[in-house]
């Protein structure tokens, strides 16, 4: 049965060939294998899901962590707008407490023009505004319309424009508080104050000149701020404002009746004998202390400026920006040097040679044909001559010395903006002959001031200066100005050269400037002026200075005159007498008790005894107290009248008081002395209010009570 065993067998072969728990399982090969198919498109899906979450986790890490300060702030100024408003500059102060400069709030206004209504009338809104503010109605329509979010109308509006724009309620139209620097003296010191103007970005009030610019640093304040906020329509539902923070306040050496009375002073004696302009400076000898720094380009000094040139004129300070040749008064430099190197004493002889002398090819004359004189009487009569060979004795290099020692060449520091060094040039042997008589030299009046008063002060200069503190809102002194001092000569030169200016004003040029009832001590000077190249024979600077009293200094003054009328163009014409009014108005102003007058008043020999201080070099010098008026208004003390010159308005045997209204105060104090009442002043400028009514019968120790005003 051959078929039926093949068909078992193929029927028993896959049993034989089944696998057992036995057996090992045989490897499959690779080509044994089934077939596995991927799906790209899934993983091209996967990782593109993939990619974009790294993606956008990266990017959130960026803009949360790494830009997020940048972006908060862009946020911030699509939703906030932020605009400065000016700060606070401190006040300045007189050494009276008087107020100088202070800032003032004034409402500015403003518009945010996405928050007028729609339906108002923008036109009509506009001529409305520019009628209350004063404004051209077109350029106040182009604001309305503009796309920035907060817009300056006007800013600094008087009081009655921004009652009116309270009063008109407008949607969108806002006031903000600025502030405004205010002269409460008006233009009394304007040439020491200075002036404030805007910066480029019309926000902060900027010093420009005087004691505004140099001290800038410490009256600029911090800006205020204005925050507007706005949504995303950039409609503003917010105004958010910070105030200003106000500046540190500056005390200054100035007073500010004297100032006026020395501007008064030099504006009376321009109107009365012509010049083109001049300059007063007045120091405390003692201290440094500039007590008045006056300047004048021909203007009254107390009227309103004709135009903006006269306005910034106003501003120059000619005292520490304009520098000249000061002629004979630099021979206190000449002789002082001569003095302390025992080259010369007072009696000693100097041959002026008939009142000529040859330098260089140049004849140098003298006002007279002067023979033999002694120091003093050379230096009373102003000799030239005398002065060259005092000068040629002294030599280039011990010349030089006294002229930087006695602080010219070299900026005083004073504290004002744009002063001037002057300067002495290469002193050749042709230029030794012209330096003596202050030729070749080129000073300021605050300059020469100082070197007066370092003879009044027992020979040691003092730094002039017009700062004496600086001071927080909260009152604490923040810095106290310290003056530099040194000694220049001695005490025995300083009193040597106080008898030659003594002869000046007794016996010598400068006759005028004797005042009743003090001594005083100067020095006249008398140069030409540069013309195309050459002097001048027409155009002349005239000076005057020295200190008073002569026996104990309290004020010491240097006066310049630029182009007095020729004729009466010397210094002991055109600025002696300027000298005398100052020292007759501020000596008593100042309760200094007179020092040559017979009969002296009680009330003067009451005043506390002078002190004395200890110089640089360990020596102690006659040295004044410290100016000090007793109360922030002045009180001041009328001089006891002379009995010899004293001419009185008497009804039978009674004397009865003056009408002192419309009267300065100097003649005030005359009218007062001449009918023996004690005149307490307060203010300055012209009387205003007596308090004893004009006629009343005077009685003995009477005092009146005036207001002054200007």
């Amino acid at each position: 049965m051959p078929a039926g065993r093949a068909l078992t067998t193929r029927i028993a072969a896959p049993i034989r060939n089944a696998p057992t728990p036995m057996t090992r399982r045989r490897r499959v090969s690779a080509a044994d294998r089934p077939a596995v198919t991927v799906d790209w498109r899934l993983v091209t899906i996967g990782g593109l899901l993939g990619l974009w979450m790294l993606i956008v986790i990266g990017r959130l890490v960026q803009l949360q962590v790494y830009q997020a300060a940048t972006l908060r702030e862009k946020a911030e100024q699509q939703q906030q707008k932020t605009f400065r408003t000016t700060p606070a500059r401190g006040t300045i102060l007189d050494r009276q407490g008087r107020e100088l400069a202070t800032s003032l709030k004034v409402a500015s206004v403003y518009v945010a023009p996405q928050n007028i209504r729609p339906e108002e009338d923008r036109r009509k809104l506009a001529a409305t505004l520019a009628a209350v503010l004063g404004l051209d109605a077109d350029k106040v329509l182009e604001k309305l319309t503009s796309k920035r979010p907060f817009v300056a109308l006007k800013r600094k509006v008087s009081p009655e424009e921004e009652k009116a724009i309270q009063n008109l309620g407008l949607p969108g139209v806002e006031l903000v508080t600025e502030m405004q620097r205010h002269y409460p003296q008006g233009l009394v010191g304007a040439s020491v104050i200075g002036f404030v103007g805007l910066s480029e970005d019309e926000v902060e009030e900027r010093g420009k000149a005087g004691v505004e610019r140099a001290f800038e640093q410490h009256l600029l304040g911090r800006p205020g701020r204005v925050i507007v906020e706005q949504d995303a329509r950039r409609k503003v539902f917010n105004v958010l404002e910070t105030a200003p923070e106000v500046g540190q306040s500056l005390i200054l050496t100035l007073d500010a009746q004297i100032q006026f009375e020395v501007e008064r002073i030099l504006t009376e004696a321009l109107r009365e004998q012509g010049g083109k302009g001049g300059a007063i400076a007045v120091l405390e000898p003692a201290t440094g202390e500039v007590l008045a720094l006056a300047s004048s380009f021909g203007d009254p000094l107390h009227e309103p400026p004709r135009d903006a040139e006269a306005l910034l004129r106003r501003y120059r300070n000619r005292a520490v920006m304009d520098h000249y040749e000061p002629g004979s008064v630099f021979k206190i430099v000449t002789y002082a040097g001569a003095f302390e190197e025992k080259l010369l004493t007072r009696q000693q002889k100097i041959d002026c040679q008939g009142g000529s002398i040859q330098m260089n090819g140049h004849t140098i004359l003298d006002g007279g044909r002067y023979g033999a004189l002694t120091a003093e009487e050379a230096f009373a009569k102003s000799s030239n001559v005398a002065a060259i060979k005092t000068g040629l004795r002294l030599g280039r290099d011990r010349l030089l010395r006294y002229v930087e020692r006695f602080g010219f060449g070299q900026p005083t520091e004073v504290g004002l903006a744009g002063e001037t060094p002057g300067g002495v040039g290469q002193l050749s042997d042709a230029l030794l002959g012209a330096v003596p008589m202050g030729y070749s030299v080129n000073v300021t009046p605050l300059q020469l001031c100082a070197a007066a008063a370092t003879i009044a002060n027992g020979g040691v200069w003092v730094q002039p200066h017009v700062a004496r503190r600086i001071v927080s809102t909260t009152g604490d002194v923040l810095l106290d100005i310290k003056p530099r001092t040194r000694r220049v000569v001695s005490r025995e030169t300083a009193r040597e050269m106080t008898e030659l200016m003594r002869a000046v004003v007794e016996r010598g040029t400068g006759k005028r400037a004797s005042v009743r009832g003090y001594t005083t001590a100067g020095k006249t000077g008398t140069t030409k002026k540069v013309e195309r190249g050459r002097y001048s024979e027409t155009r002349y600077v005239a000076s005057f200075v020295g200190f008073a009293p002569a026996t104990r200094p309290a004020l010491a003054i240097a006066v310049m005159i630029d182009e007095p009328p020729y004729g009466r163009h010397h210094g002991g014409d055109a600025a002696a007498p300027i000298f005398a009014r100052v020292v007759e108005t501020l000596l008593p102003l100042l309760k200094i008790p007179p020092d040559t007058s017979p009969e002296i008043d009680p009330a003067w020999a009451a005043g506390a005894p002078i002190p004395t201080e200890a110089t640089p070099d360990g020596e102690v010098a006659d040295r004044p107290a410290p100016l000090r008026l007793p109360t922030t208004q002045a009180t001041v003390l009328a001089a006891p009248p002379n009995p010899e010159t004293t001419s009185v308005v008497t009804v039978g045997d009674a004397r009865r008081m003056p009408d002192l209204r419309g009267l300065s105060l100097r003649a005030a104090l005359t009218a007062c002395a001449k009918v023996g009442v004690r005149l307490e002043a307060t203010g300055f400028g012209t009387v205003r209010t007596q308090s004893v009514p004009p006629g009343t019968l005077i009685t003995e120790g009477m005092a009146c009570q005036a207001t002054l005003d200007h």
